[in-house]
């Protein structure tokens, strides 16, 4: 058996990695991505900030074989996130939108001027979708939130990119809990 100095366990305290996730620490791990999201900017005029949800997938439902399967319909799924946002953050003026791919993506963006949007919160629904790259160029506050089994591998890869290059216009949010995608929006 080789034996090394190296810690064991969570750099803030002595636990092994079989208790993590009963401590307090995998709390404190999920919540390192909203300590690096952007604050929001206060939209001019004093009204609302107007923010765009950027689904980033193929289509509203699934055509062909990708997570999370054929045929699985993101519409329910899509509405579920856009009324937890209007619910939780009544102080945030929600639009929407779709994109496949950074040609779409570019379209959002603009219309962004037009629209008056203040910020962006790109939802990753499929792996592979090239979209949130595109929309964190523009500058403005990017929230990248991953869609659990269906978004995960992108999501995963793209964000990597983002914490590598210290993008720091981008924070992000991967979590079961809608709460959680709320407290990260506001």
């Amino acid at each position: 058996m080789i034996k090394t100095n190296l810690p064991v366990g969570c750099a803030c305290c002595d636990i092994s990695r079989r208790s993590f996730l009963a401590s307090g620490c995998a709390a404190c791990a999920g919540a390192a991505g909203l300590l690096t999201a952007p604050k929001m900017a206060v939209a001019q005029g004093g009204s609302k900030p107007r923010v765009r949800i950027v689904y980033s997938l193929h289509a509203e439902v699934q055509p062909g074989p990708d997570w999370p399967n054929v045929g699985f319909n993101f519409k329910p799924v899509m509405e579920k996130i856009y009324n937890t946002l209007q619910q939780g953050c009544p102080e945030i003026e929600f639009l929407t939108s779709m994109a496949t791919g950074e040609d779409e993506a570019k379209s959002i963006l603009a219309a962004g001027s037009t629209d008056k949007i203040d910020g962006y919160v790109v939802y990753q629904l499929n792996c592979w979708n090239r979209v949130v790259q595109t929309i964190a160029t523009s500058g403005k506050p990017v929230l990248y939130a991953d869609f659990q089994f269906g978004g995960s591998g992108g999501f995963l890869v793209y964000n990597a990119a983002f914490l590598r290059h210290g993008t720091q216009n981008v924070g992000f949010v991967a979590s079961s809990n809608m709460d959680d995608l709320i407290a990260a929006a506001k």
